[in-house]
């Protein structure tokens, strides 16, 4: 890292001089800076120091505690909303044993993984989602707003509605099966709305 020390702005009178003496001088990190302000190019000498000569580290041994910052926070927010899930899937085996880095050798957990996890074994257990499924349907939309509620609210709006979008197949198909084989998708006009509303339903897809 480098760090720039401006000297004052060499007048007017004698500028070419300054800059004859400057740029002969043999000091490391001696140079010239061309400024452009109000159109008016002037240059300006400087001289580049090395911040780590000139400040050392507050901790070089990594051995004080985290400082209380936002990011320490928002870590233990996770972190306690992920132990949560953990203790609500108690045969969730780790999904990896790679070392993070930080922590050689310790099992890691897909946080992400374990989230979807939680929220397919929510629909399976949904008795009525699925009685609604096999007796005459129910629409997309209804699965997708479930599946965003049972995403930890640690996710922002955008990010749950994210994965609940690409999760309402997989959850179907854990119990229903294949696409077009246990169940179907079919756009049903909705008089109420004014509009064609994708349903999901039980069975092969009429053709």
């Amino acid at each position: 890292m480098l760090c720039i020390e401006l000297f004052p702005r060499i007048q007017t009178v004698g500028i070419f001089r300054g800059l004859s003496v400057l740029l002969n001088e043999p000091i490391p990190g001696q140079g010239v800076f061309w400024s452009s302000v109000g159109n008016q190019p002037y240059p300006i000498p400087l001289r580049v120091l090395s911040f780590e000569h000139m400040y050392t580290v507050l901790d070089p041994q990594n051995t004080r505690t985290a400082v209380d910052a936002f990011a320490q926070t928002l870590k233990t927010k996770f972190q306690s909303a992920l132990q949560d899930r953990l203790e609500q899937l108690e045969d969730l085996m780790p999904l990896s044993t790679e070392g993070n880095g930080s922590n050689q050798g310790e099992e890691a957990i897909d946080a992400l993984a374990l989230y979807r996890k939680q929220a397919i074994r929510a629909f399976q257990n949904n008795s009525d989602i699925l009685r609604q499924i096999r007796e005459r349907g129910i629409p997309w939309g209804a699965i997708f707003g479930f599946l965003v509620k049972q995403l930890p609210e640690e996710i922002d709006e955008s990010g749950r509605e994210d994965i609940a979008r690409h999760l309402v197949d997989e959850a179907v198909g854990t119990v229903f099966g294949r696409e077009n084989e246990g169940w179907h998708k079919e756009d049903v006009f909705s008089s109420n709305k004014n509009r064609w509303i994708k349903w999901v339903k039980m069975g092969e897809k009429s053709s």
